[in-house]
């Protein structure tokens, strides 16, 4: 299913009405443009053009569908743009009731998961319960796919320097050797699951 989320802002002395249908009807023949060929190859297509603000829109049109996933790209802006242009990627990962997969949109980002003859997909875990409810996602793209998941917990170092005014021990080598080991010991732990 497609979807764009068009919104204008109103302005007291333009017809806004006017300028509100046609925004929408622009939706609409963008999505039908990019649908066409997506049916022609053999695929069920949708198209939705809820009338809001972006990422409350895509959020919005993905509970009314009952959407399974939200594929979508980002510009994945930082600093002053995304100050001044807002993250719509943030809003749909906030408040989105379904799982969120991010495709940062560069010129040249053009393989898919379809392409790669045996795709490794990346799982970033912390040890939490939280971390782990991605599992049945990556696991499920990985067989679709005949993937491989690489399961990656990061072991953060401690500082090199440590404040003078602050007494703390630093770590020795076995105790940092122990969490390096018991991080092992928890992604085979998941592995073997």
């Amino acid at each position: 299913r497609a979807s764009r989320a068009t919104w204008v802002p109103h302005v007291m002395d333009l017809e806004s009405v006017e300028s509100e249908v046609k925004s929408v009807k622009d939706a609409e023949d963008y999505l039908a443009g990019i649908a066409a060929p997506l049916i022609q190859s053999g695929l069920t297509v949708e198209c939705g053009v809820p009338f809001a603000v972006p990422g409350e829109g895509i959020v919005m049109e993905a509970g009314l569908r009952q959407a399974d996933l939200i594929i979508m790209s980002t510009h994945g802006r930082s600093g002053l743009s995304r100050l001044v242009y807002g993250s719509v990627a943030e809003a749909v990962l906030t408040h989105s009731p379904v799982p969120v997969v991010l495709i940062r949109a560069t010129t040249n980002n053009v393989m898919t998961l379809g392409d790669i003859e045996r795709p490794e997909i990346l799982v970033p875990l912390d040890g939490s319960p939280f971390s782990e409810t991605v599992l049945p996602y990556a696991r499920e793209m990985a067989r679709l796919f005949n993937g491989k998941l690489l399961l990656l917990r990061v072991v953060v170092r401690p500082p090199q320097w440590i404040d003078p005014m602050v007494v703390a021990p630093y770590p020795t080598e076995e105790v940092v050797a122990h969490d390096d080991e018991e991080a092992l010991a928890y992604l085979n732990a998941l592995t073997t699951q």
